[in-house]
């Protein structure tokens, strides 16, 4: 996803659920993209409309290795490809749940945060 709102809201959101959420570089090649999203193996892809439409290559893949979802955030059209769910839908179906208090001590550390970055010479 580019530099938007939605990114950092989504990292987020799946840090409060416990999930690791995975930053990759938007300016990745296909062929790079397809690397990461093998070695992540991603239950959720949150993705914006240009990086949908590189994922739809990848659709079969992705659901094949545990991908459950794949979310596009501002779709210009609001359309997206089969297979994908606009970011708007999916918050409307699904009911908001109070998040429980947890204590957070100072030797508790977070997960690794692991950034896929390709530089072109």
């Amino acid at each position: 996803m580019r530099n938007l709102p939605e990114w950092i809201f989504s990292f987020y959101a799946a840090h409060s659920i416990g999930a690791v959420a995975v930053a990759v570089n938007a300016w990745l090649t296909p062929e790079a993209l397809a690397h990461v999203l093998k070695l992540t193996q991603p239950s959720l892809a949150v993705v914006d409309e240009e990086r949908a439409a590189l994922f739809k290559e990848q659709l079969d893949s992705l659901k094949t290795n545990g991908c459950k979802g794949l979310i596009v955030v501002r779709s210009r059209q609001g359309q997206v490809p089969e297979g994908f769910e606009r970011l708007e839908d999916a918050l409307q179906s699904t009911p908001a749940k109070e998040l429980p208090y947890i204590e957070i001590l100072p030797e508790v550390r977070t997960p690794p945060l692991n950034l896929y970055l390709a530089f072109h010479i």
